[in-house]
């Protein structure tokens, strides 16, 4: 499953559809550091601050590295 379609399933109910993000609590994701993979990774694997829940035992680290390339891309497929 490509990045977009897994962003799409598991992402944009928090972070919003194409990365527009609803005006809520999370980080809107069209502004994550392009730079900084591994964050992001850690992030996605871990969960953050009791808001994001660990997607590491949900997603295979082929999945993350589809949606990160989907989220440096800022949304475009």
């Amino acid at each position: 499953m490509k990045g977009k379609a897994l962003y799409a399933e598991h992402c944009s109910h928090c972070h919003g559809f194409g990365l527009v993000n609803p005006g809520n609590v999370v980080p809107d994701l069209r502004e994550f550091p392009k730079d900084n993979k591994q964050r992001f990774i850690d992030t996605v694997v871990h969960g953050k601050n009791n808001r994001m829940p660990p997607w590491g035992d949900v997603l295979s680290p082929e999945e993350i590295e589809g949606l990160w390339a989907y989220v440096k891309a800022h949304g475009r497929s």
